[in-house]
């Protein structure tokens, strides 16, 4: 598919092989080939973290695309995959700041971030692309409506890249009795040492809505019986 140009994109979702077509075709798009080693920086998860501090490495980023190419018409573009700050579905608003102890203030660092893609990118004329490879067994997903996420959305572009969660799956399959279904969300979402406990919660959940139905449903407390 053909992608517009714009100053911020956020690629997240499931589909890990798709994310990295989708940013293949945006990089082509955005960078020169004969500048793209040097007008392309990355940042990844090291170690053992599966995310990066998006803050941690903010300064750095924007000092960066703050600054002019070497040749004339030819931006830049960061990638940073899986920044921690996208897990983060708070709304901040009013206030941009917080007392630090010893006095002062200091901005927010989600807050600065934002106003930063907001309100400075656009004008550098360089581009950021932040990538997310979401992990539902290991909780490891993008808050839609978070400050961060609603920010791209009015300057940027993204697009998610997933099926319908495993969770919610599971919950269709236990209201329609439909065990192969059940247990092929069951193996997409257990994992050793994390999904096991999101299989436990989902299933849980699901047949406590399931008997709070039947519960209001017995009292004819609901005028739908559905």
């Amino acid at each position: 598919m053909s992608y517009p140009r714009r100053p911020v994109y956020l690629l997240y979702g499931t589909q890990h092989d798709r994310i990295l077509q989708a940013r293949d075709e945006i990089l082509k798009m955005l960078l020169l080939p004969e500048t793209r080693n040097e007008n392309l920086t990355e940042y990844v998860p090291s170690g053992a973290s599966a995310t990066v501090q998006f803050s941690d490495v903010f300064g750095e980023i924007a000092g960066d695309l703050s600054t002019l190419s070497f040749i004339a018409e030819a931006p830049k573009c960061v990638v940073v995959t899986n920044p921690a700050e996208l897990m983060d579905g708070s709304r901040r608003g009013g206030r941009t700041t917080r007392r630090k102890a010893g006095g002062g203030d200091k901005k927010d660092p989600i807050e600065a971030i934002s106003h930063w893609i907001e309100h400075e990118l656009p004008g550098t004329g360089h581009h950021l692309m932040l990538l997310f490879f979401e992990d539902e067994a290991a909780g490891r997903e993008v808050q839609a409506g978070g400050l961060l996420y609603e920010t791209i959305g009015r300057v940027g572009f993204f697009q998610q890249f997933g099926d319908t969660k495993a969770i919610f799956r599971i919950e269709d399959a236990l209201l329609q009795r439909n065990a192969t279904a059940l247990f092929t969300a069951i193996d997409d979402l257990w994992k050793p040492g994390s999904g096991d406990q999101a299989v436990y919660n989902a299933i849980v959940r699901a047949l406590r809505f399931m008997m709070q139905a039947n519960i209001a449903r017995d009292r004819r407390a609901l005028r739908d019986p559905a």
